[in-house]
């Protein structure tokens, strides 16, 4: 598990600086809120971009499709490049190349929606371009999503980009290892002590899976089979399992409705909403669903942080570790809306800030169920050490109760018996003599005496 935490982290913070945009040169855009298979007529209405490299292409959910228009800078040592496209999730990719007169050369396109072409198989799609063949040519990119407008668009040499697909399939083997990790840990717990909460955290780590294989393009990859309307609609539904299974989670963990009932009706009213966006993920358009689910999902992140605090406050000490990792969820859930509808930039801490607070998050509410296990240990622990004194406490009693039993056989018999063959005797007299009544007398006090002796005993 640490091996896997340091290739994550080494391999997040090396891939910042490992490729520049140096190939490009006069970048220009524009966006249309049509579709249109060809660039004819549209070269007036281009716009020059400014951008740098830690914000550079990011619309937010504007409705429509982009079109990139730009020159590359010729490589003096290779023959061929490939011109990348980040990041997942898109619909299609078109490129257009053009001669000095605006004349198309050739024309390649990668899309589901587009019919007789290859689908886009993988969250990089390339293509590849020969500019020192053509070193005056133009290009056009033509991008479709409905997810956000937000890309990245790379010249790089064959070493280059297989040096890139190398350190992103790096990344995300340690990233996915760990969820799996703490996956399959939380089963196994759930299965050798049959706690809920760590079935109900397994549940959300395969939702929590689920969509970053989303929104990565690894759904698309390697799950649906290409086709571009079954990813979004996944991808649609995991978010809103996550939510559900986020909630239910949290209020079990939290024991919400212990500590404040007017709080638990209001996350309960949040998880029916979450329910309700979940079954409308299942038939309702993609394009529609997504902005909402995106805001209704930080929203349920900020409630659960809010109620994970109260609960804290009011006593439990088992949101400690629950609340500092929602913290740091809160704050990767609200980077990566924000992100997504354009306002924040593309910078690579922005782009896969969901997927570090996720690595961050996933090990504090380990931390949190693992120290939770603990207090009930100690709970446990408390009540049997309890239970044992009281125990103890019985059985001395019972051993008084034996040894009142004994003096009541024995010690008490003796003066009774006494008594009995003294009155016997006074029965043989008209007027019994001083001395029998005398020993009457005194086996009624020895009598009395064990009485007293007896109660004593009980008393203490």
């Amino acid at each position: 598990m640490a091996r896997l935490v340091i290739l994550f982290l080494f391999t997040s913070i090396y891939a910042q600086t490992a490729f520049a945009n140096a190939a490009l040169k006069n970048l220009e855009y524009i966006q249309l809120n049509k579709d249109v298979n060809t660039p004819n007529g549209l070269f007036s209405e281009f716009r020059s971009f400014k951008f740098s490299q830690s914000q550079e292409f990011n619309f937010g959910y504007q409705k429509g499709e982009t079109w990139l228009k730009f020159n590359v800078i010729p490589h003096s040592s290779v023959q061929s490049s490939f011109l990348t496209v980040d990041f997942a999730p898109l619909d299609s990719v078109s490129l257009f190349v053009l001669n000095e007169n605006n004349e198309i050369i050739s024309q390649s396109v990668l899309g589901d929606d587009v019919a007789g072409v290859k689908p886009l198989r993988n969250n990089y799609p390339a293509f590849e371009i020969f500019p020192n063949k053509n070193p005056s040519a133009t290009y056009l990119l033509r991008i479709k999503t409905q997810s956000s407008n937000q890309f990245k668009i790379q010249v790089l040499s064959p070493a280059e980009f297989i040096n890139k697909s190398t350190q992103s399939h790096a990344y995300y083997f340690g990233f996915y290892g760990i969820l799996l990790c703490m996956l399959l840990y939380n089963l196994f717990v759930w299965g050798a002590l049959n706690e809920k909460n760590n079935l109900l955290y397994a549940i959300y780590l395969v939702c929590q899976i689920l969509v970053f294989l989303g929104l990565n393009g690894h759904m698309h990859e390697f799950i649906t089979f290409h086709i571009a309307s079954a990813s979004n609609r996944t991808l649609l539904m995991s978010i809103s399992a996550l939510n559900v299974s986020a909630m239910l989670f949290s209020v079990n963990f939290l024991k919400l409705k212990k500590y404040n009932k007017t709080d638990y009706k209001v996350f309960m009213v949040f998880l029916i909403a979450a329910c309700v966006f979940f079954v409308l993920a299942t038939f309702m358009p993609y394009k529609l669903l997504i902005q909402p689910s995106s805001l209704f999902g930080a929203a349920c992140a900020i409630v659960i942080f809010v109620m994970a605090t109260k609960c804290y406050l009011y006593g439990n000490k088992a949101a400690r570790f629950f609340v500092l990792a929602w913290t740091v969820y809160l704050f990767s859930v609200v980077f990566l809306v924000l992100q997504r509808f354009g306002i924040l930039g593309n910078s690579f801490f922005i782009i896969h800030v969901a997927e570090i607070g996720a690595i961050i998050e996933t090990l504090l509410i380990t931390l949190a169920l693992i120290d939770k296990m603990r207090q009930v240990t100690l709970q446990n622990k408390k009540y049997i050490d309890l239970q044992e004194e009281h125990n103890d406490r019985l059985m001395a009693k019972n051993r008084k109760l034996e040894a009142h039993a004994f003096q009541l056989s024995h010690v008490m018999r003796k003066p009774i018996a006494n008594i009995i063959g003294l009155m016997h005797l006074t029965k043989h007299y008209d007027s019994p003599p001083k001395e029998l009544i005398d020993k009457i007398t005194e086996t009624a006090h020895q009598l009395d005496n064990s009485v007293r002796s007896m109660t004593k005993e009980l008393e203490s």
